[in-house]
């Protein structure tokens, strides 16, 4: 039990009340960012749809993002925002969650916490970035390219033109030209579509619709693939946030190999000897978690692999006997024996008894 201030054992009630005064906080903590990630919605969910914009233009495809449910937006918006919640205030829960625990923990117990919590916040960003900014692009540029090629039309027949025939050009663009005129029509080659500039839906009079900016209307164009890239974006923001689910779990290798480790199911000095076990493990959790293309799993094996060696060299620097001494994690503050001068001594009993 925890003890309170009179150095007396506190009763299941209090211990509820602690627990009801740490969820709250971390409740209070997290809403502000939630109301932050709605504001923001769109513009993180142009950053996460931003990679698949770039695979279609790479491949020349005019592609694009479509809901066929009335909620299925909004959904996703609400969605983007509760995951930005959860991972920004991720620290401040964590924080919330060590501050009830940590009463009823041992000195030398806290040490491994505070080697393991930022170590895991680190890996974990890294994880994501890793898969944002290296993995997803080329996955997504695989799978433009595959589903613009699986189908191929025949091509197309090749006519002579009539006597006097005028084929109609459109100028070309790469991009919107300045300032266009209601009934203007152009190619612009930046997003592969035809594009024309219709009279804004606002104006109520001729007056109006010569003043006000006209709306500008999209008609993507079409290669001779049989397959049209329409992409619901429910289905798409659902892939970005697995892939980034996985590969911030896998990034925690490290953390795995030292809690391991320190509870003595590995031994340091013979962990070694089972590395191709341990390549075989990390390729199958690659298959498995990973798109179905051999890319998308090297992309998440060797990572993960190489972490898995960074983890046995930190247990190889850092052993839990280290570690309890405090001669791995020292704020110079404590002793040879691992006790500090002012008397935390690393053997007390904890506040929870």
């Amino acid at each position: 039990m925890t003890k309170n201030s009179n150095d007396k054992p506190m009763a299941i009630g209090e211990h509820l009340e602690e627990l009801r005064k740490r969820v709250f906080l971390s409740m209070v903590g997290v809403l502000p960012i939630f109301c932050v990630g709605l504001y923001f919605g769109g513009k993180i969910l142009n950053i996460i749809v931003w990679p698949l914009e770039q695979a279609l233009i790479e491949k020349g495809v005019a592609g694009g993002m479509q809901t066929t449910t009335l909620l299925e937006g909004f959904l996703n918006y609400l969605k983007i925002a509760g995951v930005l919640a959860a991972v920004v205030g991720g620290p401040w829960i964590v924080f919330q969650l060590w501050k009830f625990i940590a009463p009823g923990l041992y000195a030398k117990e806290k040490r491994f916490f505070y080697i393991l919590s930022p170590m895991s916040i680190v890996l974990t960003a890294a994880g994501v970035t890793f898969m944002y900014y290296v993995m997803l692009p080329f996955v997504l540029f695989f799978f433009v390219h595959f589903n613009d090629t699986l189908i191929a039309r025949p091509p197309a027949s090749v006519v002579q033109r009539a006597p006097g025939m005028i084929v109609p050009l459109l100028p070309q663009f790469k991009g919107d030209p300045a300032a266009p005129r209601p009934g203007e029509m152009w190619l612009n080659t930046q997003r592969y579509a035809v594009r024309v500039a219709v009279p804004n839906a606002a104006a109520k009079n001729e007056e109006e619709v010569r003043t006000m900016p006209p709306r500008v209307m999209n008609l993507p164009l079409q290669g001779d693939s049989f397959v049209v890239q329409q992409y619901k974006i429910g289905e798409y923001v659902n892939l970005v946030l697995t892939l980034a689910f996985a590969f911030a779990l896998t990034f925690q290798t490290p953390v795995v190999v030292l809690l391991l480790g320190w509870i003595g199911v590995i031994d340091p000095k013979t962990v070694g000897k089972y590395r191709k076990w341990a390549l075989l493990a990390c390729a199958g959790i690659s298959a498995i978690v990973t798109p179905p293309d051999i890319f998308s799993m090297i992309c998440m094996l060797v990572p993960m692999y190489l972490l898995f060696e960074l983890g046995i060299l930190l247990l190889r620097l850092m052993p839990a006997r280290k570690v309890a001494a405090g001669t791995v994690l020292s704020r110079g503050t404590e002793t040879r024996d691992g006790a500090s001068p002012g008397g935390d001594d690393p053997t007390a009993r904890p506040d929870h008894q």
